[in-house]
């Protein structure tokens, strides 16, 4: 149900904001990041209790239910489902209840991020309408309070053990079913289906903590997609405003979000081969991203204007020696750098390909080699480590 309010609001947002590419798959993506939005809007205005996050779920359903009734389902959506839908379908529902069974609520928490963190934010927001709170505190800091909000959502009916269901199952479940249309949108029918969802399982979420993992991804892709309509005036904004939501749920995904928006731009430019035209494209994007974080920026006013005296610093230390990148030693955390590197390589060689390509004015696919060039680019940065 929450994935359908998401469609419908990213959907209506979309047509009233004329993006014609990929609309059902940019839709969640767009609703995800409108509610974060409204979110940030809430906490300045000091008003996120439990009964303004159910009037919207309520208004996000009404939205929703007015959209379906403007899409026309063809015949074609009323045949017998293909054998390899009906085999996605189910590795997307085992993968799901599976996450559920082993994983909701957790048999342990991180007690430095969760206990420290986490788990107070959305609590505090319930509380008193707003997750602004001590100034010297390190929300505000550290992250904007996306994902809190998010949260809040769950906390409001179930106890704080099922915090992670946001991101761990809701995220996952959603991811899966993008990944498995966009495979099908490649080839249709084919082992695509069946193969993408299967290779995001394949992938250990590294989940140290109740932070977003899935999330931000379909938020990465909503921006990937957003590309290749760059022509539409409102696109762009809209990318600013998915840029924005990324921050607000992890403020490591800033790193991703300057290399993609360089990217972007570079894609843009080679695309229309017009300075005014790419100029525009990214005061529009700045346009969206400013629109999006100034309410988060007023929630958090007194922590940045405390900022300088903040007890709580990080710093980055360069002492030792520099690391193996194709070391297959274990880190901390599980990974190694020889599977970053590996990373790393592959998305490199992609982007020079789909580069490569796209030069090729004649070719009629040239928008999304563009896209593709940009989403392959940025890969090493969608794995932030917090």
């Amino acid at each position: 149900m929450a994935a359908l309010i998401l469609w419908g609001v990213g959907h209506a947002i979309s047509r009233y904001c004329r993006i014609t590419a990929n609309i059902n798959l940019l839709a969640i993506g767009i609703g995800l990041s409108a509610v974060i939005t409204v979110g940030g809007l809430l906490n300045a205005l000091q008003l996120a209790y439990a009964p303004a996050l159910w009037t919207m779920t309520i208004l996000g359903a009404v939205i929703t239910t007015l959209e379906l009734r403007r899409v026309r389902f063809g015949a074609a959506s009323l045949r017998v489902m293909p054998v390899m839908v009906i085999a996605v379908a189910l590795l997307i529902t085992a993968a799901v209840l599976f996450t559920t069974m082993t994983q909701v609520p957790p048999r342990a928490f991180n007690h430095f991020d969760d206990l420290q963190k986490y788990f107070s934010y959305p609590v505090r927001m319930l509380a008193t309408g707003t997750l602004s709170g001590s100034p010297l505190n390190s929300l505000g800091h550290s992250m904007l309070g996306g994902l809190a909000f998010l949260q809040a959502f769950v906390l409001s009916l179930l106890p704080i053990q099922y915090i992670s269901v946001v991101d761990g199952v809701f995220g996952l479940a959603v991811l899966l079913a993008i990944s498995a249309v966009i495979g099908w949108r490649m080839a249709p029918g084919s082992i695509m289906v069946f193969a993408i969802p299967l290779t995001i399982l394949l992938i250990e979420p590294q989940s140290i903590n109740t932070s977003s993992v899935y999330l931000p991804c379909i938020l990465m892709l909503t921006a990937f997609m957003l590309i290749k309509d760059h022509n539409s005036r409102a696109s762009p904004i809209l990318l600013g405003v998915v840029y924005t939501s990324l921050v607000t749920i992890k403020a490591t995904f800033a790193l991703f979000v300057v290399v993609h928006f360089l990217l972007a731009f570079i894609a843009v430019f080679i695309a229309v081969r017009a300075w005014r035209q790419s100029v525009f494209w990214v005061l529009r994007v700045v346009l969206g991203a400013c629109a999006a974080v100034l309410p988060w920026l007023i929630t958090f006013r007194q922590e940045f204007m405390l900022w300088g005296v903040n007890p709580q610093t990080e710093t980055l230390s360069g002492a030792g020696p520099l690391p193996n990148l194709l070391s297959t030693t274990p880190l901390y955390w599980g990974a190694s750098y020889a599977a970053y590197s590996l990373i790393a390589a592959v998305c490199a060689l992609s982007a020079i390909l789909c580069l490569r390509k796209a030069f090729d004015r004649s070719d009629e696919n040239q928008n999304i080699l563009l896209a593709a060039f940009a989403a392959a680019a940025s890969g090493p940065f969608r794995f932030p480590h917090e």
